[in-house]
């Protein structure tokens, strides 16, 4: 059974305690990044790896993987910020409209082409438990192109500049183009 949702005054003692935490890990937190806090099941492990981090239960850690912040607000079992832990089920990305619906909501928030091609790495093994296949890289291309072209423009990059970012990263190709 589930907890009842939050008080006003539950809510305004977490944004307190949150701010208190940040101020306190303020220096270490890189800009971009969240406080991402592991809020185990009753009974659950006291520690979780996820992609590649330990979490202790309870105990705030900084994250800047913006594909990974975006994946704990939907998960019941992280707390992003101050924000109340998720309380529906977890979203799966396990079929090819999800991945979709998962690219067209980091491009949204990408600052640089350096980000873009992060994300994409990042995702390669998502896309292929989704099963993305060519359909689904026909569908992306035109919004994956335009993003990719804006960010290199901003940053100043020519094709050479953004294929140097795509091999520090391990991207060899990009699969839409």
């Amino acid at each position: 059974m589930g907890r009842p949702p939050w008080t006003e005054e539950q809510r305004e003692a977490a944004r307190q305690r949150s701010e208190a935490k940040r101020e306190v890990m303020a220096p270490h937190m890189p800009e971009g990044g969240e406080l991402i806090t592991y809020r185990p099941a009753e009974g659950g492990p006291a520690a979780t790896t996820w992609r590649g981090i330990r979490f202790p239960a309870n105990v705030p850690i900084p994250v800047t993987d913006k594909s990974m912040i975006d994946a704990a607000r939907n998960n019941r079992y992280f707390q992003v910020g101050d924000a109340p832990p998720f309380r529906g089920p977890d979203l799966v990305f396990d079929n090819p409209a999800a991945y979709r619906t998962h690219v067209h909501n980091w491009l949204k928030d990408l600052r640089s082409c350096e980000d873009f091609v992060k994300h994409w790495a990042d995702d390669g093994k998502l896309r292929g438990v989704c099963g993305v296949g060519e359909e689904d890289y026909r569908i992306m291309a035109p919004y994956l192109d335009a993003k990719l072209e804006y960010l290199a423009k901003y940053d100043g990059l020519d094709a050479s500049g953004v294929s140097d970012l795509c091999m520090r990263y391990g991207v060899t190709e990009l699969a839409w183009r």
